[in-house]
C-alpha cells in the first residue's frame, strides 16, 4: 500500500511541476503538501543538498571545497550550470592534482558541456598544459568538435597560446579541422596577426596551405585584410597562392589594394 502510495504522489507531483513550470508560476500550497507528503513517505523528489554543493563549488571555482566533496561518494560527472564539471574547471584552473584525482574517481575526460565542448578545450583556452597533457593520456579526443566547430586547437589559435598550439600539433591535432564558417587556425591566427602561430601552423607537413573559407578565401587573403605584411610574406615562401580568387572575384592583391596596405601591395605585386 506505501509502495502505491508513494508512486501515485510521485507522478501527481511530476504533473503539477511540468504544469507549474510551463505557467512560469511558483508552487502553490498544495504543491508544497504534496512535497511534504513525499518527504514523510521517503519520496525522491526531495534536492540532495551535496549535489547543490558540489554544483555551488563548480560555479564558484572553489576547487578547495571541490577537493572534499569528491571524497564523499559524489558522482564526480554532474555539471552545474551550462553542463560545466569539476574536470572542466580543474583543467582550466591547471590544478593538475584535482585532475588526477577526478579521472581516478571516474570523471569522464569526453564529457562535453551544452555548447559540446570538453576538458581539454578549457585546458586550452586558459594554456593549461600539463592539465592538457593529463587528459589526453588518459584518452581526451584532441580532435573533438564543439558546437562552432571548434578544435582544441582552434581555441588555442583564437586565445594566442603558442606554446599550448606547439604542444597540441606535437600530439597529432589537426591543423585542417575547419569551423562552421569554414576557418581553418593558419586562417584565424592570419587574421589575428599571430606570427609566431602561424609561423608553428605552416610548417607542418600535413597542413593544407590553400584551404579556403565558405567565401573562397584562403590564408594569403586573410592576411591582406588584417595588413599582415610579415605573415604574407611567410604564406607566401611556403607557397600560398597569391593569385587565387574569392567568391567575390577578389585576389589577395585586390583585397591589399582596397585596404590601402602599401607595404603589403608591394610585396604582393612582387611575387605576382
Amino acid at each position: 500500500m506505501i509502495t502505491v502510495l508513494k508512486n501515485w504522489a510521485q507522478l501527481a507531483l511530476e504533473r503539477v511541476l511540468v504544469r507549474d513550470l510551463i505557467a512560469m508560476r511558483k508552487y502553490p500550497p498544495r504543491n508544497i503538501a504534496i512535497s511534504v507528503a513525499l518527504m514523510l513517505i521517503g519520496g525522491s523528489a526531495v534536492a540532495d543538498p551535496q549535489i547543490d554543493h558540489w554544483r555551488e563549488a563548480i560555479k564558484n571555482s572553489d576547487v578547495a571545497a571541490l577537493r572534499q566533496l569528491a571524497e564523499t561518494g559524489i558522482d564526480v560527472n554532474t555539471g552545474a550550470r551550462y553542463g560545466k564539471t569539476a574536470l572542466m574547471l580543474a583543467a582550466a584552473e591547471g590544478d593538475i592534482t584535482l585532475v588526477r584525482r577526478l579521472i581516478a574517481l571516474g570523471a569522464d575526460v569526453n564529457q562535453v558541456n551544452r555548447s559540446s565542448g570538453n576538458a581539454l578545450m578549457y585546458a586550452a583556452q586558459y594554456g593549461q598544459r600539463q592539465a592538457a597533457e593529463l587528459l589526453i593520456q588518459h584518452g581526451a579526443n584532441i580532435n573533438h568538435r564543439a558546437g562552432k566547430g571548434w578544435s582544441a586547437l582552434m581555441v588555442a589559435v583564437l586565445k594566442g597560446r603558442t606554446t599550448m598550439v606547439d604542444f597540441l600539433l606535437e600530439n597529432r591535432a589537426d591543423p585542417n579541422m575547419r569551423d562552421v564558417l569554414g576557418w581553418t587556425p593558419l586562417m584565424r591566427a592570419a587574421g589575428a596577426g599571430n606570427q609566431a602561430i602561424v609561423n608553428s601552423l605552416i610548417v607542418r607537413p600535413d597542413i593544407d596551405l590553400n584551404a579556403r573559407n565558405q567565401h573562397g578565401q584562403n590564408a594569403l587573403h586573410i592576411a591582406a585584410i588584417a595588413g599582415a605584411t610579415d605573415i604574407a610574406a611567410a604564406l607566401l615562401n611556403r607557397g600560398v597562392d597569391a593569385k587565387v580568387m574569392d567568391h567575390d572575384g577578389n585576389t589577395p592583391l585586390a583585397i591589399a589594394e582596397h585596404k590601402a596596405h602599401a607595404q603589403l601591395v608591394r610585396l604582393l605585386n612582387q611575387r605576382h
